[in-house]
């Protein structure tokens, strides 16, 4: 994360020219003034580096959907969470990288309905 850190802006302006091409063609107006919005100071703090969470994985006995893209650079990790996790479901979405996971909500949505509808 030290690499992404040092290249974190310090301004808003620089945060949304940073993030803007990986949303693409789903960059609005309107995601843009909500980057705008984001605490910066609150976001570089959550790139430190911290502790493992695999015992804390271990111990969750709730039902957990999580989903990643296909071609998210955390595909890897975010299998060896599930893996731990006593009661997962998982969903790849294929081609879909880190950001695309959010701007594609309409792929996520029956995954996550199909989950509640079957969660008792």
């Amino acid at each position: 994360m030290q690499a992404f850190r040092d290249l974190f802006p310090q301004n808003p302006e620089a945060f949304v020219t940073m993030v803007r091409p990986l949303w693409g063609e789903y960059f609005s107006s309107t995601l843009q003034q909500r980057l705008m919005r984001n605490d910066l100071a609150a976001l570089g703090a959550s790139t430190h580096d911290r502790s493992s969470t695999a015992e804390a994985m271990a111990a969750m006995r709730m039902l957990c959907l999580l989903y990643c893209g296909g071609a998210d650079p955390h595909l890897a990790q975010v299998r060896h969470c599930v893996a731990a996790m006593p009661n997962a479901s998982f969903v790849i979405l294929p081609d879909l990288s880190h950001v695309m996971g959010f701007a594609r909500s309409g792929m996520v949505l029956p995954f996550v309905q199909g989950f509640l509808a079957n969660a008792h």
